[in-house]
């Protein structure tokens, strides 16, 4: 399945698009696995293929926001070009072949394993290792509508995954 030519991100408030996207700790070695578990402190970038995902991961954003009574202070979604992008790793976890490889069925665990599944699918997500230049973003939504998002695509899990954190350091690390 070939990646589309755009990919799409919903920025934190700490991210500056002039300076280009990094990951927030680029000399980690965790799984896709972990990264998509919940896992923040990772060397992947998190975007996807659609931009209706992105849209529907930012209402999901604000809303988790006001329940931890956190405030984000933007609400930016930017599109990346795939094509211009240099010295990078992509994991396209939109792809049922690279899901597979990356996350695969786990029969020892698969309310966790389908769980963590389910997201990387629901929200296509394509992982990036390594830097997005500036070059090759730009902000496509300054604002976009909140409520276009299941509130249980994480909220019912959220205790599940958050008791998992222990679990997860034996996991987190590539082989």
């Amino acid at each position: 399945m070939p990646l589309p030519a755009y990919i799409y991100r919903v920025l934190r408030d700490d991210e500056n698009t002039a300076e280009g996207l990094k990951a927030r700790n680029p000399e980690a070695n965790i799984t896709p696995s972990s990264h998509i578990a919940g896992k923040r402190v990772s060397q992947y970038i998190s975007t996807t293929a659609n931009l209706e995902a992105a849209t529907r991961f930012l209402g999901l954003a604000k809303d988790r926001s006001k329940k931890k009574r956190i405030i984000q202070k933007t609400s930016r979604i930017v599109k990346i070009n795939v094509k211009r992008l240099k010295n990078v790793k992509i994991i396209d976890l939109s792809d049922p072949a690279v899901l597979d490889e990356h996350i695969p069925k786990d029969p020892k665990r698969p309310k966790y394993n389908s769980m963590f599944r389910n997201w990387a699918t629901r929200y296509e997500e394509v992982l990036i290792e390594g830097p997005i230049p500036p070059e090759c973003i730009e902000t496509i939504e300054d604002e976009v509508a909140s409520d276009n998002y299941d509130p249980s695509d994480y909220s019912e899990n959220e205790d599940s995954v958050s008791s998992l954190s222990d679990d997860m350091s034996a996991l987190s690390v590539k082989k």
